[in-house]
């Protein structure tokens, strides 16, 4: 006897295995003649062993036998033991089943050599090899009586999922392997020889799917991968590809993509893929990020996508060769991602004029940081409109002296319809001076339109993290400037700190499509905006001049806790305000209808109504 070790995946698996002898007797019944296992050192109560583990059938120990010299009717039964290679449990036991030999006995599926293997809760007993076992046990057939010309022509031959104790550590399963010649079998076939072989492995999940990709759509993303090996000639039966946060999925049986639906615009999401086959399933792959988002974003009159957070878009050069890839770079070109071309440039030499990359903040992306006198323009091709809308993410670091709050503006005193400090040209500003104490991320909305140009004292309308925050009365104007500057104006007046999203619309936005977008970049970002709507407004008369409302609590709160909700009675404008999800309305009129909406409160403002309530009549 020999000790035997293989090493596959970083463990060893050891298998004894006997010495071969090769012998033949005759006895008087139904085994009147039989041939002797290869294991020499088969004796009463004793078998070879097999460590099985997750491993490919190479890396067990497989058991050959000579057959021959078998009378029709009588078999040859041969004995072995499995035990769980201690490393980890198996999904499966496979057992191979092959001959190195081509006679009758092989390949006659009738009268041939039959094979059946049975499973004994005790060690088998067995005077002799080769001759009949017993099990003092329970009995159980784990592969039934089949030809061997039919056993070995699949692979693996047979597979047990459950009922071996070998599947788990340190279960062990004693087998007897029995070789029958049929009482059929022609005379002459006694003196034929099989040489067939029994392997036994633990199965395993296919491999990991490799080169996943995951790319963003509105609310979904599209998963792709290359094919998964089987699994120790397992074929791959099913792919599934799944997206945390969240667990969404999809699945499928061999195409290698499938939509995730059902997710949140503006979250990071990382896809992995399993592959699974009759054993199990496998190891999740390397995962892909990507970001669902609004559909909007390229939709109609989308004139400008920066985005930060696809490091693909910025590059160290003007022909966008080099790569931006960690911080401390210059960005000195940012590709935009409408579709319209609209890409920024570093106006001078990049040592002096390029922003440069950082990574302090927002989620530890690396997104260009703005100092006085760096900034990224497009001298022309921005298209003139009567309608703009304008969106920016940014942080501020420092204010006052050389730095500035102009986020994006128009690049001649005589351009778009935006604010500047200096009273022309276009900005993107935050609603007041920056205060050096309360500098933090930002999320702004900006809408100008008609064809007119904002007074030099506020924007026709700004929105701060969702809420609004300045109006203004527009005076006329005709935009004739066809250039854009991200982090100055005029060369002038710069913003000091991190911008790592802009968007622009040559239209005006809904109040909806507003509300999306700022969603969508608060959560992609971090920055806290106004609380959704309540939902589920319903109201119930209370006495004859007041009624009870009750609603559920929005279904995001803006990134901040609600700290109080507020309900409005239509006609009338009469309020409660309550921080529970109930209040009462009073000094309502008798025999009037009324609707009721309700405004969730956080930190940062108060959020959109909900929609009306069915009408209740006090």
């Amino acid at each position: 006897m020999r000790r035997v070790g293989v090493r596959h995946r970083g463990r060893l698996i050891f298998a004894l295995v006997a010495t071969p002898l090769v012998a033949s007797a005759s006895v008087i019944g139904t085994e009147s003649s039989y041939v002797l296992s290869q294991n020499s050192a088969q004796q009463v109560g004793t078998a070879p062993l097999i460590r099985v583990g997750p491993a490919t059938p190479s890396s067990t120990s497989p058991q050959s036998y000579t057959i021959t010299g078998l009378a029709p009717g009588s078999y040859s039964d041969q004995l072995v033991n499995l035990q769980n290679d201690g490393t980890a449990s198996t999904p499966a036991i496979e057992i191979g089943l092959t001959s190195a030999t081509s006679t009758s006995l092989d390949t006659d599926a009738t009268n041939g050599l039959s094979v059946l293997i049975d499973l004994c809760s005790l060690p088998w007993q067995q005077s002799a090899p080769g001759l009949p076992a017993s099990c003092a046990g329970t009995t159980t057939t784990i592969f039934p009586s089949t030809p061997l010309a039919t056993a070995k022509a699949s692979s693996p031959s047979a597979q047990k999922t459950t009922g071996l104790a070998s599947l788990v550590n340190p279960g062990i399963d004693h087998l007897r392997t029995r070789f029958a010649l049929p009482a059929t079998a022609p005379a002459g076939y006694s003196a034929l020889t099989s040489r067939p072989t029994l392997t036994i492995w633990g199965a395993s999940g296919p491999a990991s799917p490799s080169s996943v990709t995951a790319t963003a759509g509105d609310g979904q993303l599209t998963a792709a991968w290359s094919a998964s090996t089987g699994g120790y000639g397992l074929s791959v039966t099913g792919y599934t590809a799944t997206a945390a946060p969240g667990g969404g999925n999809c699945t499928t049986t061999s195409a290698l993509t499938c939509v995730i639906s059902g997710l949140t615009d503006g979250i990071t999401y990382t896809v992995t893929v399993t592959a699974t086959n009759s054993a199990a399933t496998g190891s999740a792959s390397a995962g892909a990020s990507a970001i669902p988002f609004p559909a909007l974003i390229t939709g109609t009159g989308h004139v400008l996508w920066l985005d930060g957070a696809d490091a693909s878009t910025f590059f160290q050069d003007t022909a966008a060769t080099t790569p931006v890839t960690t911080a401390g770079q210059y960005v000195v070109r940012w590709k935009d991602k409408s579709g319209s071309g609209n890409d920024v440039l570093a106006p001078g030499a990049p040592s002096t004029t390029a922003p440069v990359a950082d990574t302090a903040t927002f989620g530890g992306r690396v997104v260009p940081t703005f100092s006085a006198g760096r900034y990224l323009t497009l001298a022309t091709g921005f298209p003139t409109a009567s309608d703009y809308s304008v969106l920016a993410t940014y942080e501020a670091t420092t204010n006052g002296g050389a730095c500035h709050n102009n986020i994006i503006a128009g690049t001649s005193a005589t351009g778009h319809v935006f604010y500047t400090n200096a009273g022309a040209g276009l900005t993107l500003y935050h609603s007041a001076a920056f205060a050096t104490t309360t500098l933090g991320k930002t999320l702004n909305i900006a809408y100008i339109g008609t064809g007119t140009f904002v007074n030099s004292t506020k924007l026709g309308a700004v929105e701060v993290n969702g809420s609004l925050a300045v109006t203004g009365t527009a005076s006329t104007n005709n935009p004739t400037d066809a250039g854009i500057q991200i982090g100055a104006h005029q060369s002038s007046n710069g913003f000091c700190g991190l911008i790592p999203e802009v968007m622009a619309f040559s239209r005006a936005l809904t109040t909806a499509e507003r509300r999306t977008l700022q969603e969508y970049m608060a959560r992609k970002w971090s920055i806290a905006i106004t609380p959704q709507a309540p939902t589920g407004v319903s109201g119930s008369v209370a006495s004859t001049t007041s009624v009870s409302v009750s609603w559920s609590a929005p279904a995001w709160n803006g990134g901040a806790s609600v700290t109080g909700y507020t309900v409005t009675s239509s006609p009338g404008g009469l309020t409660c305000s309550t921080a529970t999800t109930g209040c009462t309305v009073t000094g309502l009129t008798h025999s009037t209808a009324y609707t009721f909406t309700v405004t969730a409160t956080n930190s940062v403002g108060t959020g959109p109504a909900s929609g009306p309530s069915t009408a209740v009549t006090p």
